[in-house]
């Protein structure tokens, strides 16, 4: 899961950092508005993607992952074959804290914060619309509120001060940006990005796609009001309407981020062939992204490919022993061993037929590892199965070590 989380992180990065550098300073606003609403949603299921990779790669990459993972120096003694796990007990024989929980835990608590912020927010929002007098104007729905605050908008509904709008202050350039955010639906990109944040509150790129993604509604509010106004006189109105942060997160703000660069885009032109170019650019970007941050999987070879329910099974074993010394026969099973303990894609999971075959060539790895000179056991190292062994009622099954329930855990110490 962190390996997946971290793909994600750097896919998003990626993405917004393409945004920024390409996309952001043309007056494309609506393709990218749909580009980050993409990246954000792609970031997250690009890693999901599998692709298949030839044998001898997706080896090498295990390969490394294996020293990463497996230590050295391991006991020679050191051989769950019926699944015996090595339990953290410290000095006094009691098992040691359980950091994943007291790390769940805290995940849960943070989440929970922000999804009654979020909920909070929500009900801020409804409140206003509950309490407050309701006004057909023009064709939209306005809620007049006795708060002194500048024009915004949430779902169909655009807020303005009752004092503002009885003094005639809503002109139409400022009319027509906050109708701009209610017709293009603004609000439920706002939501959308806040409600992954619930979930994903530690992904730094979600911060600033939500950024992005607040400024590009303002570029394309900024273009609708500058169809019935100058940009002077647009600039000199927003100019004269600033004041500090709304309270409403989830609103679309009239001066949101009253920058240069939002005044600079109010009369920046792009020509059609460089939205075109630049949108075709974003093929061959995508495609480059979707193979690094993919899940890479082994093309299936004849004799490896995966057996279905009515075929029968073929050990790795029958393939063995093409070489004629025993370290390279060593050497072949597990490489073939490796590949189908870590050739699965995310979040796969081997059959029973398949574990049980594992688990047959693990006991033969051992076997052979056992018959090698000393100086080849100082070069090799010895396999590892980390599953462990379950047996009940006649029954065989397979189950990693952090999925063992206490009662697994405890029938296996007393083995």
């Amino acid at each position: 899961m962190i390996v997946y989380l971290l793909k994600s992180a750097l896919c998003l990065f990626f993405l917004l950092l393409i945004h920024r550098l390409v996309l952001q300073r043309e007056a494309m606003h609506q393709f990218n508005r749909y580009f980050l609403l993409i990246a954000v949603a792609g970031s997250f299921l690009i890693p999901l993607i599998s692709i298949e990779v030839p044998a001898e790669a997706k080896a090498s990459i295990i390969e490394v992952s294996q020293e990463d993972i497996f230590s050295q120096d391991l006991p020679e003694n050191f051989a769950p074959i019926e699944g015996l796990t090595p339990i953290s007990i410290n000095d006094n024989g009691v098992n040691q804290f359980n950091w994943q929980m007291l790390l769940w835990i805290i995940y849960g608590s943070i989440s929970l914060v922000f999804l009654i912020r979020f909920l909070r927010n929500i009900n801020l929002l409804q409140d206003k619309i509950r309490k407050n007098i309701h006004l057909q104007f023009r064709g939209e729905t306005l809620i007049l509120i006795k708060d002194k605050t500048l024009p915004f908008s949430f779902l169909s509904y655009i807020f303005v001060s009752k004092n503002y709008f009885e003094t005639g202050n809503l002109t139409d350039a400022i009319f027509a940006h906050e109708q701009a955010h209610v017709h293009g639906k603004h609000s439920w990109d706002i939501l959308f990005i806040e409600a992954m944040l619930v979930l994903f509150w530690f992904h730094p790129g979600l911060y600033y796609a939500r950024q992005a993604i607040k400024l590009n509604h303002e570029f394309i509010a900024d273009q609708s009001a500058l169809t019935i106004t100058s940009i002077e006189s647009y600039k000199n109105l927003l100019l004269s309407m600033m004041l500090p942060d709304q309270k409403f997160g989830l609103a679309s703000n009239l001066n949101f981020s009253l920058t240069k660069k939002r005044f600079e885009m109010l009369k920046r032109k792009t020509a059609l062939k460089t939205k075109w170019a630049k949108i075709s650019m974003m093929v061959p970007i995508l495609g480059v992204l979707v193979y690094f941050f993919s899940e890479k999987v082994i093309a299936e070879q004849e004799g490896l490919s995966p057996q279905t329910e009515t075929e029968s099974f073929e050990p790795i074993s029958t393939v063995l022993e093409t070489n004629s010394t025993a370290l390279s026969s060593y050497n072949e099973l597990n490489g073939m061993y490796q590949v189908r303990l870590n050739g699965k894609s995310l979040f796969a999971k081997q059959t029973e037929m398949e574990m049980q075959e594992l688990y047959e060539t693990y006991i033969l790895l051992l076997e052979k590892h056992k018959h090698l000179s000393y100086e080849d056991k100082r070069i090799t190292r010895k396999p590892i199965f980390p599953f462990a062994r379950l047996k009940k009622d006649e029954k065989v099954t397979f189950k990693h070590f952090e999925d063992l329930t206490e009662e697994e855990r405890k029938s296996l110490e007393g083995c």
